[in-house]
């Protein structure tokens, strides 16, 4: 409840038709915990999101590792959490990629989340067949409501990535997702987060802006 975040939300709220917080599982062992524990924070959680006034919660575990048992395990916390929370209609959502235990889409298709939203490779515009093709696997287990395809943003100045799109690459990524798999969402990843000014490029927004009309 830091004053930040509750200043985000209400800006936020104003705008946004769904609005979730993103919250970091630094560790395995959150999945190692009791049962009855786990319930009672899930439960907490909700009452959580109904106080501050949000839809729901976006996961991001990032383990180094890869196993089968460890995304056996995730997918079960992701599908624990989520009947808890669908109980007072907030919705779950969790990042997917392309390595570690984030490919495991069949497992994590049976947690019936609410929302599954790429990071690698589709941050990137240096491959645009690895982007789509990526996207056509995803649709093998999510249905497209609920895939959230991220995008890393472009900026002229204070970024600490390049995502190596052009207007051109973009909006050709776009059209695909929107004429070619009807992915009717896309995730945007600010390159310049850790900066308070924006210095997104302008032809960035305009792609954007040409996806989300009719």
């Amino acid at each position: 409840n830091s004053t930040a975040l509750m200043s985000n939300i209400n800006y936020f709220r104003k705008s946004m038709k769904f609005l979730y917080i993103v919250g970091d599982i630094a560790s395995e062992s959150a999945f190692k915990a009791s049962s009855t524990y786990l319930q009672s924070q899930f439960e907490k959680a909700a009452q959580v999101a109904k106080e501050i006034n949000i839809d729901g919660f976006l996961v991001d575990f990032e383990p180094s590792g890869s196993s089968s048992s460890l995304a056996q395990e995730y997918t079960s916390f992701l599908h624990s959490f989520q009947q808890v929370l669908s109980k007072d209609g907030i919705g779950i959502g969790c990042d997917i990629a392309d390595w570690g235990i984030l490919d495991y889409f069949s497992d994590y298709a049976t947690a019936d989340l609410n929302v599954y939203t790429s990071m690698t490779p589709t941050y990137y515009g240096k491959n645009l067949q690895q982007d789509k093709n990526y996207v056509i696997e995803e649709l093998k287990y999510f249905k497209p409501a609920t895939l959230r395809t991220g995008i890393g943003s472009m900026c002229s100045a204070n970024s600490d990535w390049n995502y190596e799109w052009t207007q051109s690459s973009l909006t050709n990524f776009l059209n695909f997702l929107k004429y070619n798999v009807s992915v009717p969402s896309v995730d945007i990843w600010r390159a310049d987060i850790d900066y308070s000014t924006d210095s997104t490029e302008k032809w960035f927004y305009q792609c954007l802006e040409d996806f989300t009309k009719n």
